[in-house]
C-alpha cells in the first residue's frame, strides 16, 4: 500500500498544494474532418451555415405590430439569416404561441413554410427575441411572419414585408 503524505505550502499568503500528475498517452495521428464541407448550406440554420444570396425581405427593415392579448413589439431584420424582436410583449393567454414563416399562394391561403420558435405560456413584458430563419427561406418562398396559437392556429398577428430590392 503506497502512502502519498500531503504537505501544504505558504507562499506570499497564498496555500499551495502540490498535484500529483498522470502520465497521458495521446495518440499521434490527429485526424481532422469539418462537419460540413465548406460552401454547402444545411436544411436549418446552424452557425457554420453558408448566408444565402437572398432572403426574404431586405436586411434592416423593421415592421411594428399590435394585436390582441397584449401582443406588441417590434420585427427587425437584423441579418440575411436573424430577425430580432426587441420590446416583445404578450399576457401569455389563451394558448402556447408560435411565430411562423408563411406564404401566401395564389389563391390567397396563407400556408406554412417554417416555424421560427415556439413561446411557453406566460407573460412576456419588454422581452427581446432571437429568431433564426432557415437560409432555405428566399423572396418566393415566404415573406409573412406570423403569431399564432400553437394548439387551435388562431391567427393573432401577420407581418407582411416586402420582397429584397436586389433580387
Amino acid at each position: 500500500m503506497l502512502k502519498i503524505k500531503r504537505r501544504t505550502f505558504f507562499l506570499g499568503g497564498a496555500l499551495f498544494l502540490p498535484l500529483i500528475l498522470k502520465r497521458i498517452t495521446m495518440p499521434t495521428d490527429f485526424t481532422f474532418e469539418p462537419p460540413l464541407p465548406p460552401g454547402v448550406p444545411t436544411p436549418i440554420p446552424t452557425p457554420v451555415e453558408v448566408a444565402p444570396e437572398c432572403t426574404f425581405t431586405d436586411v434592416g427593415n423593421t415592421a411594428r405590430f399590435t394585436g390582441p392579448h397584449g401582443l406588441s413589439g417590434l420585427i427587425v431584420v437584423a441579418g440575411l439569416q436573424t430577425i430580432v424582436i426587441p420590446g416583445f410583449c404578450w399576457n401569455g393567454e389563451p394558448e402556447q404561441l408560435k411565430i411562423e414563416m408563411l406564404h401566401e399562394d395564389a389563391e390567397g391561403y396563407l400556408e406554412t413554410v417554417a416555424v421560427l420558435t415556439r413561446l411557453r405560456q406566460y407573460r412576456y413584458v419588454n422581452r427581446i427575441l432571437v429568431l433564426q430563419v432557415p437560409a432555405w427561406i428566399g423572396h418566393e418562398d415566404a415573406s409573412i411572419v406570423a403569431f399564432r396559437g400553437a394548439r387551435t392556429g388562431t391567427t393573432y398577428v401577420i407581418v407582411e414585408f416586402p420582397p429584397p430590392v436586389r433580387c
